[in-house]
């Protein structure tokens, strides 16, 4: 789901294989600023590919508790914000959503980080992907 906001662009993600496009595909053709996702491997890959900073929300029943570990490993790199589930509000989730609409510079050192944790070539390949 893409949301736009007074010129504010951000994705929601959905689980991996879900719906016909994919997250690299909804980011790149909507030019959002950052993502609220899941933290499966195969998504934050996605993320990393396009630099975008995000808000993560672990799967609490993910195996092995897997997705906890990818978000602290973002979070540890200055790439996005964790919330867990069972720390998830009303009130706590909005606070990290106005914090990130409201501060660009936030979200372009986030981004910068994105990008420098992905494959430096992977926009290249992105491309020849989606063309």
């Amino acid at each position: 789901m893409v949301i736009d906001k007074k010129g504010m662009m951000f994705v929601l993600s959905s689980p991996s294989g879900v719906g016909k496009t994919t997250l690299t595909k909804k980011l790149a053709e909507n030019n959002s600023q950052f993502v609220i996702s899941r933290c499966g491997a195969s998504t934050l890959s996605e993320i990393l590919t396009l630099g975008k900073p995000c808000i993560l929300i672990p799967y609490k029943f993910a195996k092995k508790n897997h997705q906890e570990k990818n978000a602290d490993w973002l979070v540890k790199n200055g790439v996005g914000v964790k919330i867990s589930e069972k720390e998830l509000t009303k009130d706590l989730f909005r606070r990290e959503l106005i914090d990130f609409i409201k501060n660009k510079k936030k979200l372009i050192k986030m981004s910068n980080k994105s990008f420098s944790l992905g494959d430096n070539k992977s926009l290249i390949k992105l491309s020849k992907l989606i063309n």
